[in-house]
């Protein structure tokens, strides 16, 4: 029997094959991102998006393996990041980044790492703390993600030619 599950909140949902045929694709995706999200600021960065018409690009907890070079002797070494947000279409890859977890030294220069390693690999790498999700902040947000998406848009125009 096919239920009707736009009534339902969230984690109700609890049957996706069947939820998948009521949704629009893009009300999915958000729907089933938002389940997914680990954090507030994740939510809230997720409801920027979708306040802007972005939220349908964009791919919540994306894991991404990179292969490192490893920096004392011969070898490499593998690094799993998951990426709060990664467009669907295009290399961008948006972290948000917490004050507690990426206050300390060491997690600035891990978080500094990966975003080089990226970068190396072709992606677009973008850090917002929790302050560029701030309603004083939203409008440059969405600006500067807008800007950078229409860069790469570009790019890979230029690069089919």
């Amino acid at each position: 029997m096919l239920r009707d599950f736009r009534a339902l909140r969230v984690p109700e949902a609890r049957e996706p094959k069947v939820s998948l045929r009521v949704f629009t694709s893009a009300a999915k995706r958000a729907v089933f991102a938002s389940r997914a999200l680990q954090s507030g600021l994740e939510r809230e960065f997720l409801e920027l998006l979708t306040e802007h018409g972005l939220a349908h690009e964009f791919e919540p907890q994306r894991s991404i393996a990179i292969d490192v070079a490893a920096t004392a002797g011969a070898g490499r070494r593998s690094i799993l990041t998951t990426a709060d947000f990664a467009h669907c279409s295009l290399p961008y890859i948006v972290y948000l980044d917490g004050r507690m977890a990426h206050a300390t030294e060491r997690a600035l220069a891990n978080d500094n790492e990966i975003s080089a390693e990226l970068n190396r690999m072709g992606f677009c790498v973008r850090r917002f703390r929790s302050r560029h999700v701030s309603p004083s902040y939203r409008t440059q947000t969405v600006e500067t993600i807008r800007r950078d998406l229409a860069g790469l848009s570009k790019a890979a125009r230029q690069t089919l030619l």
